[in-house]
């Protein structure tokens, strides 16, 4: 996937072993990418990755010694952004590959959608065996910068505007009339000053009064 230069950052975070730590970990991370001007569909699948293992962790496994769970992730100034839970581990290890889910399947599907969405993840045991982490890693780019300019004070600037024909007029004798050309630089166009007039149009045939 093409990346862009954005800005870096990183963040690192103990989060309670407890379901309010999925949507907090949500909310911080698309944050401070659409702070860096992260195109939105990668902004939700960076989200939805995270969501996904910290969902995983408090299912399946243990919480630190602390009684909690680290969430952190890196952005890298070329958009590689790198994402981590770390708990207490649990009785199962998530596998990378292969992914095939069934239908009907109800365990592992979390894993199967940050198997779709992530460019390389995977998992690992701290040294001491006490911590485990999984980790993924998604590229990111800005969105275009021409579809979003802005001054240092945050104002949106205005792009080039084509304006649009102008109606063509209507005389009280119901001839129609063309409106005037533009001027070009080679015949500049004189100002005319004219009185605006009102055309009266009787759309509905008069009746005699009884």
């Amino acid at each position: 996937m093409p990346v862009a230069r954005v800005s870096p950052a990183s963040y690192t975070g103990h989060l309670p072993h407890s379901s309010v730590s999925v949507r907090q970990a949500r909310a911080q991370l698309a944050s401070a990418l659409y702070e860096r001007d992260v195109l939105g569909s990668l902004v939700d699948d960076a989200v939805l990755i995270l969501s996904e293992f910290v969902t995983n962790s408090l299912r399946h496994a243990r919480a630190l010694n602390s009684g909690t769970i680290r969430v952190s992730w890196e952005l890298s100034g070329d958009g590689l952004l790198r994402i981590e839970v770390t708990d207490g581990g649990g009785t199962t290890r998530p596998s990378t590959k292969p992914y095939s889910m069934s239908v009907s399947a109800q365990a592992g599907r979390g894993l199967e959608i940050v198997d779709r969405l992530a460019d390389r993840w995977g998992s690992q045991r701290e040294e001491g065996g006490d911590e485990y982490t999984v980790w993924a890693e998604l590229g990111l780019r800005a969105r275009h910068t021409g579809r979003r300019l802005r001054t240092e004070r945050g104002a949106v600037v205005t792009g080039t505007v084509t304006a649009l024909p102008s109606a063509p007029s209507v005389s009280t004798d119901g001839v129609t009339t063309d409106p005037p050309a533009a001027p070009t630089a080679s015949a500049p166009q004189r100002p005319v000053h004219a009185e605006p007039r009102a055309a009266v149009l009787h759309l509905l045939p008069t009746y005699p009064p009884r």
